[in-house]
């Protein structure tokens, strides 16, 4: 009997110094029995994996079943989650939902659930908060898609800019980075999580030297213009470049717009001459914001209305010379 509980107590010895042991050499089982005493803790943090990181709040609010260092822990856990989200510079998450912004390869346009439609409001929201902010929109193409100028992940951060402006955020604050990756589509050739935003500091001289951007909201039906021409054809003078940039302005920020030069004259020639001529002009117009890389090719068409249209009568010399005009159309 005596040997018996020599041999216990020294297995009882050993079996303890074994749990310190295991204990020692893999601390994060101690922290989880340390900060998660319940199924329905650990059942909130994989919860977090559905909603919004606004819930980390609530949990503070719950009578302190949570500690700290797990509410620290769920954040990084939040890190993983599959919707649409916006970290800090500190790749904290100010919010995220559990669906994302959708879109179908070798397309430009988006597609998202109403169920996420406040991300626009919170990216605003947070921008009033902190004004010494901007918003990186991180929008994602795939290496497999089709070539396009602009490549498919700026015309769908575009998008989004129109919205975030749309919303109240200004212009100058928003940043569009696109990221090429290896993109895995589904049966229906759609990607499910195309755009994530990211806050970063207020980045003060790109904005000093930026181009002023114009937005969808600024974009006219259509644009009259007048040039001027010597005997060699199309003048190219200071108003023309002004247009041009114009022109290349609002085409930048909308990537999905198509440019229409129309070209139209008097009655002073025939009917045939005057289409010709028109046509002529439009020709020209779009010769030189190709040429000169305002406009990509496949972007911009030339047309002739010849003297079909006119504005003012052509008795006078001032009506004729309102009419020998360029029309500029977005469509």
């Amino acid at each position: 009997m005596k040997n018996f509980l020599v041999a216990f107590l020294i297995f009882l010895v050993w079996a303890l110094f074994a749990l310190w042991l295991f204990s020692w050499l893999v601390p994060s089982s101690r922290l989880i029995s340390e900060n998660v005493t319940s199924t329905s803790e650990i059942e909130k943090i994989k919860d977090l994996n559905k909603s919004d990181s606004t819930l980390i709040e609530e949990e503070k609010n719950t009578g302190g079943e949570i500690s700290e260092d797990t509410l620290a822990r769920i954040k990084n856990i939040a890190h993983v989650v599959t919707g649409i989200k916006a970290l800090n510079e500190d790749n904290d998450i100010i919010f995220a939902f559990d669906e994302g912004i959708s879109f179908k390869k070798n397309h430009n346009t988006i597609l998202s659930n109403p169920s996420i439609v406040d991300y626009k409001y919170k990216v605003n929201s947070y921008l009033i908060e902190h004004p010494d902010q901007e918003v990186h929109i991180n929008s994602l193409y795939s290496a497999d898609e089709n070539i396009k100028n602009p490549n498919l992940g700026v015309q769908r951060g575009m998008l989004i800019k129109k919205i975030l402006v749309n919303t109240g955020v200004p212009a100058e604050k928003i940043v569009v980075k696109s990221i090429i990756k290896n993109l895995k589509f589904d049966n229906d050739s759609i990607y499910k999580n195309a755009i994530d935003f990211q806050f970063a500091k207020l980045n003060k001289d790109r904005i000093a030297n930026q181009v002023e951007e114009v937005t969808v909201m600024d974009v006219p039906d259509s644009m009259l213009f007048y040039p001027n021409y010597s005997y060699e054809g199309l003048l190219a003078d200071k108003k023309l470049q002004e247009l041009a940039t114009k022109i290349n302005q609002i085409t930048t920020q909308n990537p999905y717009l198509k440019v229409i030069i129309v070209g139209y004259t008097d009655n002073l020639n025939d009917a045939n001459e005057n289409y010709r001529m028109g046509l002529v002009y439009a020709q020209e117009i779009k010769a030189y914001l190709v040429k000169k890389g305002f406009v990509k090719e496949d972007r911009i068409s030339a047309i002739s209305n010849g003297e079909m249209y006119p504005i003012h009568s052509n008795s006078t010399e001032e009506g004729r010379r309102l009419n020998k005009r360029i029309e500029i159309k977005f469509k």
